[in-house]
């Protein structure tokens, strides 16, 4: 970066310096500001390595603290601008990029994308649209950063002067940037909407179905419209196509039982500054699902600064802190979704699922047990029966499924997962003539799902039962997923219940190679190896077991074979291992 640069040619026209002209003796005063200037750069490239070091250890609000203090005492390095901006709001914390960028002088924020965009988002949570207009004026190096500002631009335009003139910055960005020129058209429709033409914006959000553009925000107001318009049949199937082709949103699912029970289902109200929430959620929305970081979060934190009750960004805002183990900070996101949201029981689903992986598994339950009490969401309940199925509540699992079954049975919907997961569940609780229909069930629905025909398969060869058409629907398995060491697992394992140990080597060992961390393929590889045998490595396979889990449940019988060896008959040492 420039700060660096900037260091190093200070360093060589010291030296300089000091070999031509040391005779002379300069002011006191032009002395300690040369002086103070070394200290303050040096104080910045000290923070600045305080800042990076935090950011690579995943700590952004140290980062963010550290970016800060350098960029306010190097105020002009542009560089370093951007990165104190982007790290504060990576941190969700907005109000320091604020001040961060407002303190940097006038000629450092030139042509920088983030400490504009802002000053801008700030400006228009704040009503000061003509201020907003202002700082979007010039364009910047990040097409991405473009497209929001062009956005929020409009809005401004519109706020100030007419429709007119706020589309036409639409249409100025859409010939710019045609790449992703279709998010511009949810700024459309929303101003459109705002101003009261709602044919208008019906039309627009109608195209933007058509040409494939469907995002949950414009398909529920599209959905409201139509209503308006006499046409709630047509809404609700629409409502029902988003739902089985792009998935289950709290809003749209709340707006789709509205419309089916008859009741009026206005248009709801907002101001500019929440409409240009939507804009800038909707491409963060889409950054977040192409990435796999919390980059998105940089303009989450600013939807949410414009409306801070714009709380389906705090769920996939969370989705993204997770990801990347900001776990806490996740849990803090999605506590702060109040139970008044459409997205409480989401969030609540998704608060169950972090808490589990933080390890905090009586909080998980029960923030589990809670969210089912308060949702109608399918998707959310078949995660929360797949929760408590991991967290050992077979019971409640069971429940769960079951009564999804039985909603969906009355609608004529059969459903391969469901029948799957409820079968594994029975299968994992003892409960093996319950658990078989189940899983042929699905088998009939879904022939040629790899991980369904691996279970059942498994299942069947663990119990000694048809083992020679488990090991053909194991192999088909293998066939669809070549590189899943689980599944590879059950091939080798079939061949061995099958007393083919030199087959079973083989495959086992090359699924220990996909999978080295798994108890359970080790395991199985140990037993493989003694019976072919490789007694040696067998027992360094057994020793690997205990070192990679201390608490796997077949624990006591690896211990067992490490001290008496292997029976040289299959079937009376074999564990029964959940798959």
């Amino acid at each position: 970066m420039r700060l660096f640069i900037f260091l190093c040619t200070s360093a060589a026209l010291f030296a300089l310096a000091t070999c031509g002209v040391a005779h002379l003796q300069p002011d006191i005063t032009e002395r300690r500001s040369t002086q103070w200037q070394r200290m303050q750069t040096g104080r910045a490239y000290s923070e600045f390595l305080r800042g990076r070091y935090a950011a690579l250890t995943n700590d952004p609000v140290q980062a963010a603290s550290f970016y800060a203090a350098a960029a306010k005492s190097e105020p002009f390095d542009k560089d370093l601008l951007e990165r104190a901006t982007f790290t504060s709001l990576i941190a969700a914390d907005v109000s320091t990029a604020i001040e961060t960028a407002r303190n940097a002088p006038e000629e450092a924020r030139k042509d920088t994308a983030l400490p504009m965009l802002v000053l801008a988002v700030d400006a228009l949570a704040k009503g000061r649209a003509s201020q907003a207009a202002s700082l979007l004026e010039q364009d910047t190096k990040s097409q991405f950063n473009n497209l929001i500002a062009h956005s929020l631009r409009a809005w401004a335009i519109y706020d100030t002067k007419n429709l007119k003139a706020g589309l036409a910055e639409l249409d100025k960005a859409s010939a710019d940037f045609s790449l992703i020129a279709g998010l511009s058209g949810v700024t459309k429709g929303m101003i459109e909407l705002h101003a009261g033409e709602q044919s208008a914006a019906l039309a627009t959000f109608e195209t933007m179905w058509d040409e494939g553009f469907r995002l949950a925000s414009t398909t529920e107001m599209q959905a409201r419209l139509m209503a308006a318009a006499g046409r709630r049949d047509e809404a609700i199937a629409l409502l029902n196509t988003f739902g089985k082709s792009i998935g289950q949103n709290a809003a749209i699912e709340a707006t789709r039982r509205m419309l089916e029970s008859g009741k009026p289902v206005p248009m709801v109200p907002f101001s500019i500054h929440q409409g240009s929430a939507i804009s800038v959620y909707t491409a963060a929305a889409a950054l977040a699902a192409q990435t796999e970081s919390d980059l998105a979060g940089v303009y989450f934190a600013l939807a949410l600064h414009l409306d801070n009750d714009l709380h389906v960004a705090r769920t996939l805002w969370a989705d993204a802190l997770d990801d990347v183990g900001r776990r806490e900070e996740a849990i803090d996101m999605l506590e702060a979704v109040p139970e008044s949201s459409v997205f409480y029981s989401t969030a609540r689903g998704q608060l169950a699922w972090a808490l589990r992986r933080e390890g905090l598994n009586e909080e998980a339950l029960q923030t589990a047990s809670e969210a089912l009490e308060t949702t109608a969401d399918r998707n959310l309940k078949i995660q929360l029966g797949d929760l408590f199925r991991s967290l050992g509540d077979l019971e409640q699992a069971d429940r769960v499924f079951t009564e999804i079954i039985n909603t969906d049975n009355a609608a004529n919907i059969k459903d391969w997962r469901l029948y799957y997961a409820r079968g594994a569940v029975r299968e994992q609780s003892d409960d093996w003539d319950n658990a078989e229909p189940d899983l042929l069930t699905a088998l009939d629905l879904a022939p040629r799902q790899p991980t369904l025909l691996n279970y059942l398969g498994y299942s069947w060869i663990d119990r000694g039962m048809r083992l020679e058409e488990s090991l053909e629907m194991i192999q088909t398995a293998v066939s669809l997923r070549p590189n899943a060491g689980f599944i590879i697992d059950s091939l080798g394992w079939a061949y061995y219940r099958l007393g083919q140990y030199d087959e079973a080597a083989l495959h086992l060992e090359r699924a220990v190679s996909l999978s080295p961390g798994d108890a359970t393929l080790n395991d199985h590889l140990g037993d493989a190896f003694w019976q072919v045998g490789r007694q040696t490595e067998a027992r360094f396979q057994w020793q690997r077991v205990l070192r990679i889990d201390p608490e796997y449940e077949e624990a006591e019988t690896v211990k067992s074979k490490l001290e008496k060896g292997l029976a040289t008959e299959p079937g009376n040492e074999l564990q029964t291992t959940t798959r």
